[in-house]
């Protein structure tokens, strides 16, 4: 903890909540409590947890009751950054009393300094400011119901007594950074870090040096998480004789204290001191060369931080099983068929034996499996080792693991353990059945999952990956590397190159994975703009979401639907917007949404909508939560089976976990709104966002019919809200309509 904070300001915040909600294993996973840490607040010394629940007081495990064993209703605690990625991975924090009907009020304190549990003292030691805590009710199995009545938190944290800016790694300008010399082209910087002597507390050092890339003496190549900011030390580089203080983070200086040979020097490339981060045509020169870089090291280090008892005993059992494995004559990389159970016991083994095994297993909850850029630097590897403490594992062993878990009548609430974020999954994958990338968007997708210090990293790190843009050796102007355009200049030329390239304007439905723009509401914020990721336009591609809720949007992927008939976007109406923040769209307004309710998923199908129209919903909702849209992460392969059919068991059990609220109004209390019906009488589906009084229009080259609202800031001017769907508009009524000169054609300034 940074001493600085520890003498700070004392304050106390806190939040309630008190409304009764049902939460079964059918309903989306949905805040309850949400507190948000202010922007100054330095750390956190303790959190009050406070909650009032029960379950549905019975069970067939009578022997249970009364206690908490064998309970199927939880709460989940959660962190996520202002940008909101996770900050930690959630954690348990609270199971309710087996089979008891009646509230039972809990209170749990978690402490910086916990002395029974250093996890939890790790995750609130975490927490920073602008970050946002959160209290997830959970369930699972039919049947078992979270009834949540109340909830508190109240937080003390610390206001720095001296306020600035955080510290950078490279505080310096250029200029006066005597370490840094310009780079020639194609020119890198190496560390040749000091041995280890052995000492007790040796300083960290290091003699910096300059190399041609293409012919630079042999070197390794570090991954690993740049760590928090404020947490600096010192490390002494030598530059031609001279020794400078370096800020370096402490998560970097863990590491290379660790990775010091013995007694002799280790030649690495590290990204925050080889790159003089604030010379912003440098960095972008280099990130230009990251392929090349880790391409060209003997191996990659990947640092992941220190180790516990834990890791070491789940590591030891991921070597033995290796061992095991390629002793029978297979590799741990090789193909993706398991032999038999012993061989990898126990991560194959049913229920309990693996159960345990993921328990322990903590290697993917760590940040370095969240870090946007780390998909690069093991994917161009010659070779790659990853390095827990003094633990060390393969590469190709980590992606093994992953897919030998069996999470077979796995308990929710450790599931998510066993995945690593699908982008790595996949793209290791295709590069496995030597395939040329995916396609962009859904690499970008894919990659909000995982975060970035920079935003504009989530583009750049993954130009590589895409389908149309891994072979630009020299991206086109509007994809090119380039840190002194803003963040919202770079995902707004992104968005406007991805629909002239592919001639449709399937992004401005992929723009629904976005936190605020999605479908069903996922914060407890009531103004769903105030999510959206600051001053980028409102039709332009985003870095804050999730890969999961991009799952069965009407215009993204394969959409069967083609409401503006054959039409494409107008490159000369495109070109003709003045500048970079401004989309000009061809197209005709259909109508203005009169009213939006609740969606009566219970009601006979067509006593409020076509057969089509619930499908639709089935399809955006999943309101059965069969293929778990609206969970924490989904693995690749529940992405590529989305299921989009009624299940009347499933029904049932939501059906009566809302009993009440479904009984008057046939619909689903957990459930966004999304119903809409226009002034002229239709019907559709509206995205969480939507108001009374937007506008529905087809525009040229869309799938699907979208949502605009007028700018109030700029006449005749629209933002953009999301896709829709509207009866009788799915498949090119409105271009007929156009054609035969019965509605108008229209020109649509988006901003």
């Amino acid at each position: 903890m940074d001493p600085s904070a520890e003498q700070g300001e004392v304050i106390i915040l806190s939040r309630q909540r008190r409304d009764l909600i049902e939460v079964c294993r059918n309903c989306p996973e949905r805040i309850y409590l949400e507190l948000r840490i202010p922007s100054d607040i330095q750390s956190v010394d303790r959190i009050i947890f406070t909650l009032s629940s029960h379950d549905q007081g019975s069970s067939e495990a009578r022997i249970y009751g009364g206690t908490y064993h064998g309970s199927y209703t939880w709460f989940f605690a959660a962190a996520v950054t202002a940008g909101r990625q996770k900050r930690v991975p959630k954690r348990l924090l609270q199971y309710n009393v087996h089979a008891k009907a009646e509230f039972t009020r809990h209170k749990i304190t978690w402490g910086a300094d916990d002395p029974a549990d250093s996890g939890i003292a790790d995750w609130v030691r975490s927490l920073r400011g602008g970050d946002a805590v959160q209290v997830i009710p959970m369930a699972q199995w039919p049947a078992w119901v979270n009834y949540v009545g109340e909830a508190s938190m109240e937080m003390h944290a610390r206001r720095a007594v001296a306020m600035g800016p955080p510290p950078s790694v490279s505080m310096s300008a250029p200029a006066s950074a005597p370490y840094y010399r310009p780079l020639q082209q194609s020119e890198i910087r190496l560390i040749a870090l000091d041995g280890a002597s052995g000492a007790e507390d040796e300083p960290v050092a290091c003699e910096l040096v300059c190399a041609q890339l293409a012919d630079a003496m042999p070197y390794e190549a570090l991954s690993y998480c740049w760590g928090n900011p404020r947490e600096t030390g010192v490390l002494n580089v030598r530059v031609a004789g001279d020794t400078w203080e370096f800020p370096a983070t402490t998560a970097l200086l863990a590491a290379l204290s660790r990775l010091r040979h013995k007694g002799i020097s280790r030649t690495l490339w590290v990204d925050a001191v080889c790159i003089n981060q604030d010379d912003l045509e440098e960095r972008a020169n280099q990130v230009r060369l990251m392929r090349e870089i880790y391409a060209r090291a003997s191996s990659v280090v990947v640092w992941v931080g220190d180790g516990d008892e834990n890791t070491s005993r789940t590591i030891a059992t991921i070597e033995a099983t290796r061992a095991r494995y390629e002793a029978g004559g297979a590799s741990a990389g090789g193909p993706d068929r398991c032999s038999e159970k012993d061989v990898h016991y126990p991560i194959r083994e049913r229920h309990e034996a693996a159960h345990l095994f993921i328990e322990a297993w903590s290697l993917f909850e760590r940040p370095w499996f969240r870090r946007t850029w780390v998909v690069q630097e093991v994917f161009n590897a010659r070779s790659a080792a990853v390095y827990c403490g003094r633990d060390i594992l393969p590469w190709h062993a980590v992606l093994r693991v992953q897919r030998c878990m069996n999470l077979q009548g796995m308990m929710a609430n450790l599931a998510h353990k066993a995945f690593i974020p699908p982008l790595m999954e996949d793209i290791f994958k295709a590069k496995a059945e030597g395939l040329s990338g995916m396609p962009i968007l859904h690499v970008l997708i894919k990659g909000l999952d995982l975060d970035a210090t920079d935003p504009r990293d989530k583009i750049f790190a993954m130009l590589q990956f895409g389908r149309e843009t891994c072979q630009l050796n020299q991206p086109k102007d509007d994809l090119a590397i380039d840190y002194s355009r803003s963040v919202a200049e770079v995902f707004a030329r992104f968005t406007k190159w991805w629909i002239l390239e592919h001639q449709n304007l399937a992004i401005l439905s992929a723009i629904q994975a976005l936190e605020g723009r999605t479908w069903m509401q996922t914060s407890l914020d009531p103004d769903p703009a105030a999510l959206h990721a600051p001053r980028l336009p409102s039709w332009a591609w985003g870095y804050q979401g999730r890969s999961n809720w991009a799952v069965g949007l009407l215009g993204f992927v394969d959409p069967p639907y083609l409401a503006s008939g054959s039409s494409v976007p107008a490159i000369d109406i495109m070109a003709s917007s003045p500048s970079w923040h401004q989309l000009r769209l061809g197209g005709a307004k259909i109508s203005t949404i009169a009213s939006i309710c609740h969606y009566p998923y219970f009601a006979t199908i067509g006593t409020h909508g076509s057969e089509a129209l619930h499908r639709a919903y089935v399809r955006l909702f999943d309101p059965l939560n069969i293929a778990g849209k609206w969970a924490d992460q989904l693995g690749s392969h529940h992405l590529e089976t989305y299921v989009t059919h009624d299940d009347a068991g499933h029904m049932r059990n939501h059906y009566n976990t809302h009993r009440k609220f479904a009984t008057e109004t046939a619909a689903l209390s957990c459930h966004s709104p999304c119903l809409m019906a226009t002034q002229d009488g239709n019907k559709g589906l509206c995205p969480f966002g939507s108001a009374v009084g937007d506008i529905i229009v087809v525009l040229d080259g869309g799938n699907v019919p979208y949502i605009l609202r007028s700018n109030s800031n700029e006449v005749d001017t629209w933002e953009f809200v999301g896709e829709c769907y509207l009866e009788g508009y799915m498949h090119g009524l409105a271009q007929e309509e156009r054609e035969h000169g019965s509605r108008p054609n229209r020109e649509f300034i988006l901003v």
